[in-house]
């Protein structure tokens, strides 16, 4: 920091004053302490993603058992919401499905 004093004022310089060597070295640490949060975040969005596929599978299992319950017993009612459960599942799962590939 650079002072310089006059009779009335003082004035302060506090600008940035580092050398073209040590910027280099500031730009290396920043650019890896960026990377390791991109690699952080990416390691969380897939266990999100994977969590979220494991969920769905739990559902479409659900309404299979569901579907072949009213199949097997007759019932109408549970092979209607089976069949509308079913429709909504798969399109979710498409749509996750195109939107993990597009991730990739």
């Amino acid at each position: 920091m650079v002072r310089r004093t006059c009779s009335t004022h003082t004035e302060r310089n506090t600008h940035m004053t580092a050398t073209t060597t040590e910027r280099p070295t500031q730009t290396v640490e920043t650019t890896a302490a960026a990377t390791a949060t991109q690699a952080t975040t990416g390691t969380q969005t897939d266990a999100n993603r994977l969590t979220f596929a494991v969920a769905m599978i739990a559902v479409m299992f659900a309404v299979m058992v569901m579907a072949v319950v009213g199949a097997v017993t007759g019932i109408p009612t549970l092979m209607f919401a089976s069949s509308v459960l079913a429709a909504i599942t798969m399109g979710v799962g498409i749509y996750t499905g195109i939107n993990l590939l597009e991730a990739r």
